[in-house]
């Protein structure tokens, strides 16, 4: 966005998703092919006619925009951007629908929108339950109600410390666990396509730390479980089969650092290696703690087997910010005003410039 000052990214961010969900469907700003960046402000035009391109040259020296999440859904085909739209591979962009994209300002990483394995459903957990519907369809989402053996003694139906996530494509997750192990968790599954409940006794996942926050899915029942207390994180690989046997030791050593817990995981396709994405220095015995992380000027890339062999540093010069595919060897990184895909290290990477809010005159 050329020369001035624009508008708080975040507050467009939030007046553009309230402004598409009261429209209903997700409506898609211009969009088209990416334009190699410029090398000063002045070189970017503006577009020329509403079906111009979206994706104009973007400054490389632009400042990173702080705090601004980006998460590739499942099939590897979008990113989600700050919790609230959606860019896709041809560079457009679109809000999340109705309820599944009304997350609140502020609002803890557990109430993000969580994406089916085949990217067709978004789940959002509130204060009444669960809501569960298509991403950009306006049609109502469905409410599902947390049981009373899951929402806790004393906690009305709202779920305490939740972890929620999707075990297959019609298959959601719940565990509540009590703050500094007061109770046992309790945990259960829910079936879609029965629209039922299963209480699974005795079949709770259990991490290095009590309070598991985050999972990412894998092949063949994998899963990479995120845990964290008192100024540490840890990231165990486990198989888990809900209802036949329930969590199962892969070999793998867990990986635990004293400060920031912000490391994102990825399994191979084939369930052989898992990938992180931190700002965290992660190898050795006893990493070092990961303190100031929203300052470090590049993030860092490793693998490790799944089962015994040694973290590998693949690579230190990853944009802050950068989210790895899914899919492929593809990353998203914020710069400046923009959403960038590809590889950093490409010379003219495709980045496309986040719309405008409501009402806000084109640059």
């Amino acid at each position: 966005m050329r020369g001035g000052s624009s508008p708080s990214l975040l507050a467009g961010l939030l007046a553009l998703a309230v402004a598409t969900a009261c429209r209903g469907p997700m409506t898609r700003t211009q969009g088209g092919s990416a334009q190699p960046p410029a090398t000063t402000p002045a070189a970017s035009a503006a577009p020329a006619g509403p079906d111009a391109a979206i994706a104009r040259p973007v400054a490389p020296a632009a400042a990173v925009k702080p705090g601004l999440d980006l998460r590739w859904l499942p099939d590897g085909r979008r990113v989600l951007v700050g919790g609230r739209l959606l860019l896709d591979e041809h560079g457009q962009y679109g809000a999340l629908a109705g309820q599944v994209g009304a997350l609140e300002p502020g609002a803890p990483a557990t109430r993000r929108p969580i994406f089916s394995p085949d990217a067709t459903r978004a789940l959002l957990l509130a204060d009444a339950g669960l809501h569960v519907g298509d991403p950009v369809a306006a049609a109502r989402p469905q409410l599902i109600a947390i049981p009373p053996w899951l929402a806790g003694p004393g906690a009305g139906h709202q779920v305490r410390d939740p972890l929620v996530f999707w075990l297959g494509p019609q298959l959601i997750f719940a565990q509540r666990t009590e703050p500094e192990g007061r109770a046992s968790p309790a945990c259960g599954s829910y079936d879609l396509r029965v629209r039922r409940w299963n209480r699974l006794r005795g079949a709770c996942l259990t991490g290095a730390f009590d309070a598991i926050t985050e999972v990412d899915l894998g092949p063949g029942d994998l899963l990479a479980l995120h845990s964290s207390a008192e100024g540490h994180a840890a990231i165990d690989v486990v198989r888990y089969r809900a209802g036949k046997g329930g969590q199962a030791d892969t070999g793998t050593p867990p990986l635990v650092i004293e400060g920031s817990s912000l490391i994102r995981a990825r399994f191979a396709g084939d369930g052989t290696r898992l990938s992180l994405v931190s700002p965290c220095v992660l190898e050795g015995a006893r990493p070092p703690p990961c303190e100031d992380f929203d300052r470090q000027p590049a993030w860092r890339l490793y693998e490790r087997p799944i089962g015994a062999g040694p973290l590998r540093l693949v690579r230190a010069d990853l944009p802050p910010g950068t989210a790895l595919s899914p899919r492929d060897e593809r990353f998203a990184w914020p710069r400046g005003d923009a959403i960038c895909l590809g590889d950093p290290r490409d010379r003219a990477p495709a980045c496309y410039p986040l719309p405008p809010p409501p009402g806000a005159a084109r640059p």
